[in-house]
């Protein structure tokens, strides 16, 4: 199914064509999801091969098939086992910001309420079907699901650096569909027209490779995970999100942490020390890299103004809740309101816990905090390297959504939420897992 996809897209073909092999794809979801779930990674950093509307393409409708394949399952199966607290919560999170809809609905009609509906689908309620049914998959300890996930977005690493270093040698070939947006020669974006959207996507897979290459036993594989971090990292740091550099240093920290905690513990340490004496001087080369006054800090200032930009994006996410902080005011309203509340600059929360508090109001903007807990909790309950890895992968997401809107993009909820599902299975049913071999670990550790 994916080399005919690349082979479709690679040649242009008709939209018949691809309407026929999204259709196919959906039939091979409800048949086998996990077939679907590895389609559905192994496409997902890319282009849409087929939109229906600015927010609705064939990607999200994966995604409710594979949802409602897992969910006729989970419904016919005999002997149910008990959904991880994180998949509960995930639950509640998509329900309470399906109810966001409804308010959008009443407010402002069944235009703003269908739009609200796919971009749902195509934000985070869609990344709540992808956990849940990436954690009902693996329960059995299958891992073909992450590891498409992995590989996929591997390839979009490779890709968006090769594209960063020539404006010709993946646009206007045959693999041109495969990028976005217009070149930018100042940030990597690649496959997403986003630098913070593009690191959002890599840092899941780059941490599980990570842990392979530092934690795992067998020496080819670690040969083999350190050669596929190195475009993964490569892109991470030319993106010159800053979010990604902290999910790198945290990936850093986990797999030490790993190994032995005093060593974990001294590099965060030192690595938050350091952070605080090299900030300024790190944010004038970044800003002569990137160009632009907005990258660049001021004299006698630590902020840059885009930083500005975003502290009032936060402000302006306060006030909206402070004005309906029962019900918010509705799914995705944040771009609707967000001049009347005092942001016309970036026009996003740049940050999913305030979005969430901010429209749909305090209830599920604690299911949102209670939901990261909850899974970083879980996933730290395995004490293997994948283990490592995905909790790696989660906290490195987490800092991405703390200081940009990640949830916006369903190339980055599918692949991260795919890992992350995957780490639940592991956490709840570890009998069943594939065993694996530990990193060396003291007691002390």
């Amino acid at each position: 199914m994916l080399a005919t996809y690349v082979g479709l897209r690679s040649l242009d073909a008709d939209r018949n064509l691809l309407v026929a092999w999204v259709v196919i794809a959906g039939v091979v979801t409800i048949l086998s999801p996990v077939s679907g779930l590895m389609i559905l990674a192994g496409i997902a950093p890319f282009t849409e091969p087929i939109t229906f509307s600015r927010q609705l393409g064939a990607r999200p409708i994966l995604i409710a098939i594979l949802g409602a394949a897992v969910a006729i399952r989970y419904v016919a199966a005999g002997a149910r086992p008990r959904p991880p607290l994180p998949v509960v919560l995930a639950g509640g999170l998509a329900v309470g910001t399906a109810v966001g809809i409804g308010v959008i609905l009443i407010r402002y009609g069944q235009g703003a309420a269908g739009d609200a509906a796919q971009n749902w689908l195509a934000g985070i309620g869609g990344a709540m079907v992808v956990l849940t049914a990436a954690a009902w998959l693996a329960r059995d300890g299958d891992r073909r699901p992450l590891i498409a996930a992995v590989l996929a977005g591997t390839a979009a690493a490779i890709i968006s650096v090769a594209d960063f270093s020539s404006a010709t040698l993946i646009r206007g070939g045959p693999l041109d569909w495969t990028v976005r947006s217009a070149w930018y020669p100042a940030r990597l974006m690649g496959v997403i027209p986003s630098p913070n959207g593009t690191a959002a996507l890599l840092i899941g897979p780059a941490a599980v490779l990570v842990a392979v290459a530092v934690l795992g036993r067998d020496a080819r594989l670690r040969l083999l995970g350190a050669a596929a971090a190195v475009p993964l990292l490569t892109g991470l740091y030319f993106t010159y999100s800053r979010a990604a550099l902290i999910g790198i240093f945290f990936i850093v920290v986990i797999c030490a942490w790993r190994i032995r905690r005093w060593v974990g513990a001294t590099i965060l340490v030192v690595g938050l020390g350091a952070a605080l004496i090299l900030a300024p001087a790190y944010l004038q080369a970044r800003g002569q890299s990137i160009g632009g006054d907005y990258a660049r800090p001021q004299p006698g200032q630590i902020f840059i103004p885009s930083d500005q930009w975003r502290l009032n994006a936060w402000a302006t996410a306060a006030r909206m809740w402070a004005d309906e902080p029962l019900t918010g005011q509705g799914f995705f309203a944040y771009g609707r309101l967000a001049t009347q509340f005092g942001d016309d600059v970036l026009k996003a929360p740049h940050n999913e816990w305030l979005r969430l508090f901010a429209e749909e109001g305090f209830i599920v903007g604690l299911l949102g905090i209670a939901f990261v807990l909850a899974t970083f909790a879980w996933l730290a309950r395995d004490r293997s390297w994948l283990g490592a890895g995905i909790l790696a992968a989660f906290v490195g997401w987490c800092v991405a959504a703390t200081f940009n809107n990640p949830f916006g993009y369903v190339q980055v909820n599918t692949i991260i939420f795919t890992i992350v599902g995957t780490g639940i299975a592991r956490a709840a049913w570890p009998a069943v897992q594939p065993a694996e071999q530990e990193p060396t670990i003291t007691e002390s550790g």
